[in-house]
C-alpha cells in the first residue's frame, strides 16, 4: 500500500562447467565466467539490501505517522478534558449563586412562606 516491493527473484540457475574443450580454447573463460557470477551475486546482495532500507523506511514514516496521530489524540482528549473541567467550573459557580439568592429569598419571606419554601427546597435538595 505504501511502498510496491518486487517479488523476490528466483535462485540463480547454475551453469554447467565448461568443458575442456572451452577451456583448451580460452583458459581466461573460466576467470571471467567467475567474475560474471561475483557480479551478478552482487547485484543480487544489493537489490535484497535496497529492499530492506526500504522496509525499515516504511517502518519509519507508520512509526511517525502512528506518533502524530496519538499526539492529536492527546491534545483532543487535553481540549475536551479542558472543556469538561470549564462546564464543570461553570456549573459549580452558578449553582453557588442560585443557592445564594435562594438564602437571600428565604431571609424576606414571612415565616410561614419561609417554612414552606424550606420545606420545598429540602424536598428538591437545593
Amino acid at each position: 500500500q505504501y511502498a510496491h516491493m518486487p517479488p523476490p527473484r528466483p535462485p540463480p540457475v547454475p551453469h554447467a562447467p565448461l568443458s575442456s574443450a572451452a577451456l583448451a580454447w580460452d583458459p581466461s573463460a573460466e576467470q571471467t565466467l567467475h567474475q560474471v557470477q561475483n557480479v551478478a551475486q552482487a547485484g543480487i546482495h544489493m537489490e535484497e539490501q535496497q529492499a530492506r532500507e526500504s522496509q525499515a523506511d516504511l517502518a519509519r514514516m507508520q512509526a511517525v505517522r502512528g506518533h502524530a496521530l496519538a499526539r492529536e489524540t492527546a491534545e483532543a482528549a487535553g481540549n475536551t478534558h479542558r472543556a469538561m473541567l470549564n462546564e464543570g467550573i461553570h456549573f459549580a459557580t452558578s449553582s453557588r449563586k442560585h443557592l445564594e439568592a435562594v438564602g437571600a429569598l428565604r431571609t424576606h419571606m414571612e415565616p410561614s412562606m419561609r417554612q414552606a419554601a424550606s420545606d420545598i427546597f429540602d424536598a428538591a435538595g437545593a
